[in-house]
């Protein structure tokens, strides 16, 4: 399944991707911004570091009741419901703007991510409802390609945007892509959501039961969970992004504004993103076999490629490195995803997708915190840090090569033998 041909025969895809490609933008327009502006009113990486923060727990807080609203609420209303609040918060950014209220944008952030924190799952969860077996893999690749892509132009003309036009354009400019996006997904279709079967019991009001049946399916289920924790695995990284703000700063230093630097790195790591699930794809192929082949070769991309960074100074350089590092990155990140696609119910798809996002959010936290820890008490440099993440990223390479080695089948709850033939006709 090529994209473009799943972009022309599935109108429903077509429109949530829409939606994707604008809400995103206005993202990284929003985040280059925020971060200037922490840095200028604080000059510490520690500010960075807790926005990064806020962007972070939100969604390992509130991503078990996030899971629940997507299974059991219409997914379309979640989608449209979130954009429109979002768009709202985000204005708030424009009077937080000001050296006596900045802190305020801690809450904003705080609130704009939890807000996130119930569109990812919805979305996820509606993806195998709009898209055959067939397709899933081609609609979750040209999902991180239109993210990596959104980033590099984002975090770019982000950057440019705030030098040229100022910080309140750029806060403005997501705050409209909000409200576009649900404007986008309006006249989105859902085909009609079977009924779930629900825990009844008399604490349902709180959730907790349908929590609990979600963990309880997880833990019968061996394949699916330890696919579930690829992303928590590779979230142990999450201090690079930290660390690209510092080296912008203090090491690939271009201009006179620390805003264009860090854009540049951040570009870099969203083409190189953008990249990973194409080539990989072409590499790999479609069958579950091949993906889980080509997580273990995620791992190992990214971590020589952050290893290698840590020792150069030279910026085109150091700009190739990140892009390799993510192309890594988003190797695993799409096919965990595919492959959970594909072995989630339906009724507990949105608690499945929840789960791994509060994985990889508790993970990417700590190792955020950690590092901006670092930084400020001068414990290391950049590049240590750097260097220590890339070390630490065999570790999850190591452990899913020698187990896809030693019994795959068993490990994952699949026999190696019944990938599926993306020309089953079955699969349509």
């Amino acid at each position: 399944m090529g994209y473009l041909e799943l972009l022309r025969r599935n109108r429903p895809f077509r429109l949530l991707w829409a939606g994707q490609v604008v809400s995103q933008l206005g993202d990284w327009f929003n985040s280059i911004a925020l971060y200037a502006l922490l840095l200028e009113y604080t000059g510490s990486g520690r500010a960075v570091g807790l926005a990064l923060l806020c962007q972070l727990l939100p969604i390992f807080f509130f991503g078990p009741l996030a899971g629940i609203a997507a299974d059991r609420l219409p997914r379309k209303m979640i989608l449209i419901g979130t954009d429109l609040l979002r768009g709202l918060v985000v204005l708030g950014f424009l009077w937080a703007d000001h050296p006596d209220r900045y802190q305020w944008c801690y809450l904003f952030l705080f609130i704009q991510v939890s807000l996130s924190a119930f569109f990812l799952p919805a979305r996820q969860a509606a993806l195998p409802s709009i898209a055959s077996r067939r397709e899933l893999l081609a609609a979750n690749a040209l999902s991180g390609i239109t993210w990596s892509v959104m980033l590099a132009a984002g975090a770019g003309l982000g950057g440019l945007v705030s030098a040229l036009l100022g910080r309140p354009t750029a806060f403005a400019l997501d705050a409209v892509s909000y409200f576009v996006s649900a404007a986008i997904l309006a006249p989105l279709v859902l085909p009609r959501e079977p009924a779930r079967k629900l825990v009844r019991s008399t604490w349902a009001w709180t959730g907790l039961p349908d929590l609990l049946d979600g963990l309880r399916y997880l833990s019968h289920r061996p394949g699916l969970s330890s696919v579930l924790l690829v992303k928590t695995l590779w979230g142990i990284s999450g201090g690079v992004l930290l660390l690209y703000t510092v080296l912008g700063t203090k090491v690939f230093v271009l201009g006179r504004d620390a805003g264009l630097s860090i854009g540049l790195l951040y570009a870099a790591r969203g083409l190189g993103a953008g990249a990973g699930p194409v080539l990989a794809r072409a590499l790999h192929g479609d069958r579950p076999s091949s993906m889980r082949r080509g997580i273990g070769g995620g791992f190992l991309l990214a971590a020589l490629a952050y290893l290698a960074l840590a020792f150069t100074r030279n910026v085109p350089l150091a700009l190739l490195l990140v892009g390799i590092a993510h192309m890594g990155g988003s190797i695993l990140w799409v096919f965990s995803t595919t492959l959970l696609h594909h072995r989630a119910d339906p009724e507990f798809s949105g608690r499945v997708f929840a789960a791994e996002q509060a994985g990889v959010t508790l993970t990417m936290a700590a190792s955020t915190w950690w590092v901006g820890h670092a930084v400020d008490a001068n414990t290391a440099s950049p590049q240590t840090l750097l260097a220590f993440l890339g070390a630490l990223l065999l570790l999850p390479c190591a452990l899913w090569t020698s187990l896809q080695r030693w019994r795959p089948g068993w490990y994952l709850g699949w026999d190696s033998d019944v990938d599926l033939d993306p020309g089953d006709p079955a699969l349509q």
